[in-house]
């Protein structure tokens, strides 16, 4: 992948019609900033914040950005991610998103501080791995409180913690609650007072002092802002908020946040105005779909040089006057006929989370990173 960083900003824009496309140019500014804010602001809670590096599937230039801003601990989903960024010199308190499997149980001992766990046999087989490499894991038990995804159900929380604190190699640091992922639960009040509740009492039963209760993620955000009362909490894990600058139940962009860390850039390698031929006969497209119905007349169809295999295209929002068509694997076709788009030139895009997530990972899509300034 490309990197620019020394360059100045206003180089990036003169020089833009010969950078790669496509491209997501990164602005770690930006994110450091809405760092900042988020850290001085959660502060005003007292809840400390993980910056969660996955949709940027760990780069170590983010996760640099992120701590720049305040950030302590830098939690990802995948091992991988996090060696990546251990490897590239990012030094912190690392956290495993998601647990590990059986077979990952020696790894995640030897690459992350912290894991969330929801399964005894794979705690058994980190106390084993701990053991084995003479170091105490942390452990964060995850508590399902409706989302249902993982997490331990609350009535099995005690005995669960019974076995759980009886393993050598592994200490059990905190609990913690996921929400509003799978299935669109939000965090609300009797939620998360259920869930202080449920950690308060099994602190009391086993005499524990947890060091990190975390309620939630960016979705949480809503939930603050009633000034409602935290309880327990002591922590949240964000991602989105830090760099897309919005909250994850409705998308609003939050206050005092920027928007635009990412932009996707394109390069049309066609425009035509196109005359629609409406045929009787229709049939799944490439991806197995029915497509809508073609409107008569014609438009200027410009095709971009992008395409499902890159971006999920339900998650772009043109920066300027278009409207997307439709897509293939390597294709997407806008109308443009406010734009008087020609071969070479460039169309910017905004991102939601999904949409970022799959452009970082595809090699197809360089990254170029804004200078901090």
């Amino acid at each position: 992948m490309e990197e620019m960083a020394g360059s100045t900003v206003n180089q990036l824009y003169a020089d833009s019609n010969r950078l790669p496309t496509p491209r997501i140019e990164i602005d770690l500014h930006k994110i450091e900033k809405n760092a900042r804010v988020i850290v001085d602001n959660m502060e005003s809670y007292g809840l400390s914040i993980m910056g969660v590096t996955k949709a940027v599937i760990g780069n170590p230039q983010v996760a640099k950005a992120m701590q720049r801003g305040g950030i302590k601990i830098i939690a990802d989903s995948r091992l991988e991610n996090i060696h990546r960024m251990k490897a590239q010199g990012v030094v912190s308190r690392f956290v495993l998103l998601r647990s590990p499997t059986l077979k990952q149980a020696p790894k995640a001992v030897s690459t992350v501080d912290i894991s969330l766990n929801t399964d005894i046999d794979i705690l058994r087989a980190l106390s084993a791995a701990a053991i084995e490499q003479n170091k105490i894991h942390s452990v964060i038990l995850m508590i399902e409180m409706g989302d249902l995804r993982e997490g331990i159900l609350p009535d099995e929380l005690p005995t669960f913690l019974d076995v759980a604190t009886k393993l050598q190699g592994i200490k059990i640091i905190g609990c913690g609650t996921n929400l509003a992922c799978m299935n669109g639960v939000g965090p609300n009040q009797k939620i998360m007072d259920a869930f202080s509740e449920l950690v308060g009492s099994v602190m009391r039963r086993f005499e524990l002092k947890f060091e990190i209760i975390s309620g939630g993620s960016s979705a949480n955000l809503r939930w603050l802002s009633g000034e409602h009362k935290v309880g327990a909490v002591n922590n949240l894990r964000f991602g989105e908020a830090i760099l897309l600058g919005r909250e994850p139940l409705e998308r609003r962009a939050i206050d005092g946040l920027s928007t635009e860390a990412f932009r996707l850039w394109v390069e049309v390698i066609e425009s035509r105005v196109k005359k629609v031929v409406v045929s009787e006969e229709t049939f799944q497209n490439s991806f197995g779909e029915r497509a809508a119905p073609l409107c008569t007349g014609t438009l200027r169809r410009t095709i971009l040089n992008i395409g499902y295999q890159d971006i999920v295209v339900a998650g772009l929002k043109p920066a300027s006057n278009c409207s997307i068509l439709g897509a293939s694997s390597d294709h997407l076709v806008i109308d443009s006929a406010g734009m008087n788009l020609h071969v070479g030139d460039e169309v910017a895009f905004n991102m939601n989370y999904n949409c970022l997530l799959a452009a970082m990972m595809s090699p197809f899509v360089s990254k170029i990173f804004m200078p901090t300034r």
